[in-house]
């Protein structure tokens, strides 16, 4: 019964707002009946067509009208939604919402491309802003407004407001990467690098200059060797920062100078304590593996398997490294230990599967049999079990077992056959 009146309540719930959007676009946005002088219903307004009865509203400024251009932009109908923020901003005596609605109407013009006066509106929501946090936004969309419609000296002036305003950092940097995108469009990129390599001139360590010229070589004009230079005097000035060690260590990876980025990753790791640790251990196991330090890779691998809580995956990552240095029995042991970490069957059925990949591509067949028919019959999940049953069929092929191969393709379930 519930269900019932449920479904009931949302089918008269869409019809009325059918009717409603359906009267909007017929141009009525007051309910036709007796109203006050204001234009107002008085009464409840029971919509045609059965749909429930709604209260009756009073206009209180803008809002009411406001309310009603968002249905019409929601719906397409732009020319009827400019009109009635138009009006919601007539009536609005309250500055703060009416900046709002000349956002709105900012909105609506951009849609129907017409930037100059999306422009306009936002200028004069600018005007009524109350605070720095709402004059940088809507500053920030004046810039992409004027960047939109060509005017680099508009966008400029408005990303050069941001960036000297902002609270949030994240905001700031924003701002700033699209300002430096702009010079870069306009052919200023240059006087804008020898301007912040002058200032380093006098002051070697000024973070910001520092910080714009590794933001111009890595995200503008996308040269990591430049910005490596720059972000490698940056860790020093601030060693602690955690941002630029992330940025430096990515371009040490890119550059695949993975021992620096072992060293990287560790001082991370002393910057900031992290209850995972293991999962940054792994990374340093990682970039000495690959810088060819193998003794290394396996001391920091066994490290992430020493503290704190281990994750069963973790234990498939130090496998498959100690199977790369030939440490095969310790590979297997770590196939029970991994079990044991697992808190559910179907962990204990992935674990299974992934070590024995580990085991069959590392000429250790006999171990991955066992574990393929071990999923293969165990597994509740058919996607695992499938998985399982194809590999174990793969690895009886490779070996030249053809009869165990057809057997166990014999004991494959049929699938459902799809009905009409």
């Amino acid at each position: 019964m519930n269900r019932v009146t449920g479904l009931l309540s949302r089918t008269l719930g869409m019809a009325s707002m059918l009717v409603l959007a359906t009267s909007l676009c017929m141009e009525e946005t007051v309910p036709s009946g007796r109203s006050s002088p204001e234009g107002l219903p008085e009464r409840p307004f029971r919509p045609p067509y059965g749909g429930p009865i709604l209260p009756p509203r009073r206009i209180e400024g803008g809002s009411y009208y406001y309310d009603l251009a968002e249905v019409h932009k929601r719906y397409g109908v732009y020319d009827k939604a400019v009109e009635m923020l138009q009006t919601a901003i007539e009536k609005e005596t309250d500055v703060s919402r009416k900046a709002t609605y000349y956002e709105s109407l900012s909105e609506v013009y951009q849609m129907q491309g017409k930037l100059k006066d999306a422009a306009e509106q936002i200028n004069k929501a600018l005007a009524g802003a109350q605070t720095l946090d709402e004059k940088c936004r809507y500053n920030a969309v004046l810039a992409r407004i004027c960047e939109q419609a060509g005017d680099l000296d508009g966008a400029k002036k408005a990303y050069q407001f941001v960036v000297a305003n902002a609270s949030r950092d994240a905001e700031k940097r924003s701002a700033e990467l699209s300002l430096l995108r702009l010079y870069q469009r306009s052919g200023e990129i240059e006087n804008v690098i020898a301007d912040l390599e002058k200032k380093l001139e006098k002051n070697p360590n000024d973070e910001e200059a520092l910080k714009t010229l590794a933001q111009i070589f890595n995200s503008v004009l996308r040269q990591p060797s430049r910005a490596q230079t720059i972000y490698e005097k940056l860790s020093k000035v601030r060693p602690n920062d955690i941002t630029i060690l992330n940025q430096l260590v990515f371009i040490y990876q890119t550059s695949k100078e993975y021992e620096k980025a072992a060293e990287v990753y560790q001082r991370i790791i002393e910057a900031s304590p992290s209850p995972n640790k293991s999962y940054y251990y792994q990374h340093v196991s990682r970039m000495y593996m690959l810088a060819g330090k193998k003794d290394e890779a396996v001391r920091w691998a066994e490290k992430s398997l020493s503290e704190g809580k281990t994750s069963p995956y973790t234990y498939i990552s130090v496998a498959q490294l100690y199977v790369q240095n030939d440490l095969v029995e310790k590979a297997l042991q770590l196939y029970e230990r991994a079990v044991a970490a697992s808190q559910r069957p179907i962990e204990k059925h992935q674990i299974a599967l992934r070590f024995a990949d580990i085991f069959a591509q590392h000429k250790r067949e006999d171990k991955a049999e066992e574990l393929y028919k071990f999923v293969v019959k165990e597994a509740t999940v058919p996607s695992l079990k499938s998985q399982a049953r194809s590999k174990l069929i793969a690895l009886y092929r490779k070996q030249g077992r053809t009869a165990d191969a057809e057997a166990l393709e014999a004991e494959e379930p049929a699938r459902p056959s799809a009905t009409r």
